[in-house]
């Protein structure tokens, strides 16, 4: 019996150790498709957050085909991974919190924006979305919030062309309609990012 048991354990150890060379594979193909840098330590900012986005995805995946890593050589076997993906993550949080001045002023209502959003009915079901689902709606409203930006940023550059000045207050009700959706993205994607973590924080962070 005890010797049916070990071979059943090997076997489940020996494919998860194909698994996950596979899956080791399939992330430096992503790495070289995508032109990441080989070292994580020297990639972008956007970079690390696509390989955070990668690592996760395949993190899941592997998850749901052997389930968490139980016993101490299966733990043993992933430990590298989840220590991978836990650099990245530590990486992403440096650069989100080295951000200029200018921009933390941009950013000082974020918290009221965030409580905004909270209350609004469209975005409850945030808070029901699974993982993969919620990369995919950071990467939409993403997108959306970059062409938004460089729609008003062009705004800003015109009128400051013919007028001479800075934007005022009054200047920006003319275009009310893109700044406050802009705000609306921003306060979105906080929201996003928050769920995120705490998904991380209650997943991965205890598979040591």
């Amino acid at each position: 019996m005890e010797n049916r048991i070990a071979k059943s354990e090997f076997e489940k150890l020996n494919l998860m150790a194909l698994n996950l060379r596979d899956l080791l594979n399939r992330l430096l193909e992503k790495r070289k498709l995508a032109k990441r840098n080989i070292v994580v330590e020297k990639m972008t900012r956007e970079e690390i957050q696509s390989e955070k986005i990668d690592t996760q995805k395949e993190l899941l995946a592997f998850e749901e085909k052997h389930g968490r890593p139980q016993t101490k050589l299966e733990k043993d076997l992933m430990r590298p991974l989840y220590d991978h993906y836990r650099k990245v993550k530590r990486l992403l949080s440096k650069f989100t919190s080295s951000k200029g001045i200018g921009e933390l002023k941009n950013e000082e209502n974020d918290d009221d924006e965030i409580h905004h959003i909270k209350d609004n009915r469209p975005f409850l079901n945030l808070h029901s979305l699974s993982l993969n689902e919620l990369n995919k709606e950071k990467e939409v409203a993403t997108l959306e919030k970059i062409k938004l930006k460089e729609s008003i940023k062009k705004y800003e550059y015109e009128f400051i062309k013919s007028t001479g000045r800075s934007l005022t207050k009054e200047d920006r009700e003319l275009h009310k309609e893109e700044f406050e959706k802009y705000k609306y993205l921003k306060a979105k994607l906080k929201l996003i990012d928050a769920l995120i973590d705490k998904y991380e924080i209650n997943h991965f962070s205890k598979a040591k």
